[in-house]
């Protein structure tokens, strides 16, 4: 009985120590899952974890999404595909889908719409398989993720010294994220919607 007892003292050591990363990690995920922003939940995580948080809040966005993504794909899927196979719009994006499936799923997933319908939209596209789809995700979510982390970790570098010179780097990169949430997110779902719309009337000639 004594190794066990032993074990057992090592895992809850290790469970203490890990506490509040497993729980941050498990509180991104649930978050992340119901489309919340998770801004705040990351810059956070920076300020209290460091560095690390980076991974912390990668993981946990990173499994919101697939469980999102899974639960569309099972439930929603041939419901969705049923109800909209007539139509015009929805035919045009599953078309421009099946084309480019990891382009327009970049396109969709940096556009201006909430994660759950970047998550669960996807999810309803036959041609965007779960391979696919986590490339697409990890590569839109890993540099936002970063840069959240950062400002976090700035933050409370600067509440520990208030004497640190501005950081310029990390506020170019903040206004050129704005002004591309604002106006060049917007314009990039436009222009793709245009494209669409040009390809179906040429071919309908």
């Amino acid at each position: 009985a004594l190794p066990w007892i032993g074990v057992a003292a090592v895992a809850s050591l290790i469970f203490i120590e890990y506490a509040e990363i497993l729980q941050h990690t498990a509180a991104a995920l649930l978050w992340g899952m119901f489309g919340l922003t998770t801004v705040p939940v990351e810059s956070a995580a920076g300020m209290a974890f460091g560095w690390k948080a980076i991974y912390l809040n990668a993981s946990g966005k990173m499994l919101a999404s697939l469980a999102a993504y899974t639960l569309g794909r099972l439930f929603l899927e041939d419901h969705v595909v049923s109800v909209l196979d007539d139509n015009e719009i929805f035919g045009l994006v599953e078309k421009s889908v099946g084309k480019k499936p990891y382009r327009t799923s970049m396109i969709v997933r940096l556009g201006p719409f909430p994660e759950l319908i970047k998550n669960v939209g996807l999810s309803v596209l036959p041609p965007v398989g779960p391979g696919i789809f986590t490339l697409a995700t990890f590569t839109q979510v890993f540099p936002f993720t970063l840069l959240w982390t950062w400002l976090g970790c700035d933050s409370v570098a600067r509440m520990r010294d208030d004497t640190l010179p501005a950081n310029k780097v990390l506020a170019a990169i903040l206004l050129g994220v704005t002004i591309f949430g604002i106006f060049g997110a917007p314009a990039m779902i436009g222009l793709w919607v245009r494209d669409m719309k040009l390809e179906h009337d040429k071919a309908a000639e």
